[in-house]
This record gives structure tokens, sequence and C-alpha cells, in this order.
């Protein structure tokens, strides 16, 4: 009876306590919903109540998935992304981080130009080193602007754009200025964190350095070192072969690493004398020679950089000075006053007659109770550019599926959706009548069209030169009228 009364006593002095750790915010049995900040472990309406309640600062953060030696899992750069943005945004405290992009571009480990032509045409092989994923650029562009659009709708006001893989920060830095621009009116700002990765890259550089360590190179010392720091479990990101694993050699090319410390202070203190370009640093940007400095071949294992010497220790230490050049950069930039919104006249599109409704003139007069119809819209897109729609009907009044795309008028390829065969859609300006227009399927050119406007404007001669899997052409030609409004 004495030690049933002496449990229950203690029973009832943890509980409680431990409602206090559990039952703070909506309420959701062993866990306080306060404490999280990774979008993709909320309910919508959790989400909803935090940006009620100011949470209104988003990271939309890009990962990788790319080969990175034997010793280390595919997804270092989605793990080190993901932990460095959620521990940031704790302890700035009100933002919220998105689902990490898995896709980067330029991934090690994928293929080029050539390597894709010879796979894809030749019968080629496949990859030597298997498990990189990349996207080109204008996809990896529109990933990117199709996050910030859905957070900007989910109630957003301040998004951060930022990645851990060099490939896409360009990218990500002018959609942050694009649509910092475009969406100033609504008090919407949209931010490019490049210390997330740049400022983070060359500090750490500095710190192996001053410790005498290895200058990282591809896989080396950082990605491992905070890898080892992340795990959950010892040898869940790192193997343990990451102490004798072979790599391709060392970032510099000396005899010995404190040769090739020495080496890589003389470039760093010649670019900052300016006597030469800034070139690569550390961790996942450093090249390989063929040979190492003996003449003997290099391993062709993903790895360029010495991994040996990372410790746990040494990775908290590098995961310190990323989410330190993180939080400071964010709180600069939430702290700048907002750009004020351009005037009326600046965000208006120069005038482009094209931009309206058009219908398919039939080439004879339909049939009685033909509904069919074929109609072409454009429309202002992302500043000067454009988007196309095209939206079919058949002769009983069914809808057929639209397709559509959008193009800056520059001639660059962007994504095709909705049309069988084509994969991207380029369109180039040649006067103030004419365009062309390329659709491709992958690199193949499947259709290259002649788009000329009458000079009232309101007619679209259109000239569509075919060309199919034998590259056997054909040309065909239509008309487009105007739908006055």
């Amino acid at each position: 009876m004495k030690r049933w009364l002496m449990t229950m006593c203690i029973a009832l002095a943890i509980v409680p306590f431990v409602h206090a750790q559990i039952a703070k915010g909506p309420g959701v049995a062993g866990m306080n919903v306060d404490k999280v900040v990774e979008m993709d472990l909320l309910t919508q309406s959790e989400l909803t109540d935090k940006i009620k309640n100011g949470w209104t600062s988003v990271f939309l953060v890009a990962g990788g998935t790319e080969i990175r030696g034997p010793h280390a899992v595919i997804a270092v750069h989605n793990v080190l992304a993901t932990h460095r943005a959620v521990e940031s945004a704790r302890r700035l405290g009100k933002t919220i981080v998105a689902p990490t992009i898995p896709f980067a571009v330029a991934a090690t480990g994928g293929s080029n130009a050539s390597q894709w032509k010879a796979f894809a045409e030749d019968n080629g092989p496949t990859a030597p080193n298997t498990g990189a994923i990349q996207v080109d650029s204008a996809t990896f562009k529109g990933i990117v602007q199709g996050g910030v659009e859905s957070l900007m709708y989910i109630g957003f006001k301040d998004i951060f754009l930022m990645g851990d893989h060099g490939g896409g920060q360009n990218e990500m830095k002018a959609v942050s200025e694009d649509m910092s621009a475009k969406f100033a009116s609504k008090g919407i700002r949209v931010h490019y964190v490049g210390d997330f990765y740049q400022k983070t890259h060359d500090d750490i550089d500095m710190y192996m350095y001053n410790h005498k360590l290895p200058i990282a190179g591809h896989g080396g010392m950082m990605e491992t070192a905070e890898m080892m720091y992340w795990e959950p479990t010892p040898n869940a990101y790192i193997r343990p072969n990451y102490k004798t694993v072979p790599f391709d050699g060392t970032r510099f090319e000396g005899p010995s690493l404190e040769a090739d410390l020495k080496a890589w202070k003389d470039a760093k203190d010649a670019r900052a004398a300016g006597a030469g370009a800034r070139g690569a640093g550390g961790g996942g940007r450093g090249g390989a020679a063929a040979t190492n400095p003996d003449g003997s071949p290099r391993v062709n294992n993903g790895l360029s950089g010495n991994p040996h010497f990372a410790t746990k220790a040494i990775g908290k230490d590098l995961a310190e000075i990323g989410i330190g050049n993180t939080m400071t950069q964010v709180k600069a930039l939430l702290a700048a006053p907002p750009k004020p919104a351009a005037p009326v006249a600046a965000q208006m599109v120069p005038a482009n007659p094209r931009f309206s409704a058009w219908k398919l003139k039939p080439a004879t007069p339909p049939a009685e109770g033909d509904k069919s119809s074929n109609i072409m819209t454009y429309a202002p897109w992302n500043g000067s550019g454009m988007s196309v729609k095209i939206e079919t009907t058949t002769r009983t009044g069914d809808s057929g599926t639209p397709w559509f795309y959008n193009t800056m008028l520059d001639g660059k390829d962007l994504p095709v959706t909705g049309r069988n065969g084509t994969d991207t859609a380029s369109v180039s300006v040649i006067n103030d009548k004419i365009n062309v227009i390329i659709y491709k399927q992958g690199t193949r050119v499947v259709q290259i069209l002649q788009n000329v406007l009458s000079a009232d404007n309101n007619t679209i001669n259109v000239s569509y030169t075919s060309t199919d899997a034998k590259g056997e052409t054909k040309t065909t030609y239509a008309v487009y009228e105007r739908i006055q409004k």
C-alpha cells in the first residue's frame, strides 16, 4: 500500500511537468507544436495559426542529390541544407522552413551534354558512379519560382532563398530580384541569402587553415565532419570507411598538407591583393587533375578532398559557422527598409500587341453543329515575358486538355506543360511583327513556327514546320483572329 501511494504521488508530481512540455500550442499529444518550424510536419490548421500569430517569414532551401565518395550518403546537400535552415529558423523565432528542394543544377556525377548524347543517341554507357539527379538552369529556376509563388499565396511576407549547392545560386538570386520587384506593392519581399553558401564556405576554408586541416574539396572534411555532427545515430550519414577511403588528391597540389595549406593561403592573399580572379574555395567546389603528384592515376570515386581527419566536434564548429552566417544575413535583410514599389508606369509591361485571346480561323466553313475551336491566349508574364496557353474544343463541344508555357522572348528553352511530344519551347523576337517559336522533345527539334502579326495587329498567320523521328518534315499553315472584347 505504501509503495502504491508513493508511486501515485510521484506520478501526480510528474504529470504537470510533462503536460507543460507537450500541451503548449494547439495541443498535440507528445509534441510541442510551438517549437515545430518544419512546414511539412505541421497540419494546415497549425500552419494557418502560426501565420496569423506572426510567423510570416519562411525559408525555401535547395539541397542536392549527387555522389560524394564511397563513405557519404547521396543526400549530403539535402541533410546539411535542411539541418542548418531548421536550426537557424528555431533560433531566429517565428520562421518556417519549407520542404527542401532535393535537386540542383550540375550535380556531381550527373551527365554533361556529350555524355548524355552518347547515352541517349549512341547506346553509350550509364554513369560510372551512380546517384546524381540534376535539372537544367531553366527548370531549377522554374521550381524555385513556383515555390515562391506558392509561399506568397499561403500568406508569407518575407521569403528567404538559400542553397547548399553551388549550382542554382544565380537562379535563386534572379528569382528573388524579379519577384521582389513584382510584389513589393503587396508588402512581400523575396530575399537571397548568399551567405548560407558562399561566406560559409569561405569561413570554413579559413577554419581548416587555422586548425591545420585539409582544405575540404568535394566530399572532404567540411561535409564529412558536419554530417557526423547531424547524424541521429553513428554511421547513419557517414560510413566508418571515411578514415581510409581513397580520394583523388588534395585541394592544392603540394607534397604535404603543410604545402597545401600554404598554397591555399598564397592564392587567397593574391586574390585579396587583386592579383587574380577569385577561384573556387573548399567543400563541394574542388576540381581534380588526372594524376596524383607522384604521377599515379587518381581514383574516380566522386571524392576530391581528404575526409580522414573528420570528427563530430569539428562538425559542430562548422555547423555553427553556417548557422551564424545565415542568421546574421537574415536579420540584416529583415531590418533593411523595404524597397519602394516601382511607379505604376514602370511596373507596366511595354505594350505587346499579341497580348490577347486569338481564335483559329477554320480553313473551310464549319458544318452545322460543329462546335470545334482552338483558342490561343497570350498574356504578360514575369515582367517583360509572355505566357502562352492553347485551349481546344472538339466538334461535339468537349474541352480538350489545355497546354501552356512561359517565355521571356529571349530564345531560351522553357518547359511546356500538357502537350504530348513536346518538352520545351523557345520564342525569339525577329522584329515587331515576327516571332519564331521552336518546340523540342528532349534535344530534338520537333516543330518550328513562324508567327507573323498583321499590319493592323488583328490577325496572326502561323506556319508550322514539323519534323518526325525519321527526320521528315511537313509544313502547314493557320490563321488566328483576335477575339474582340
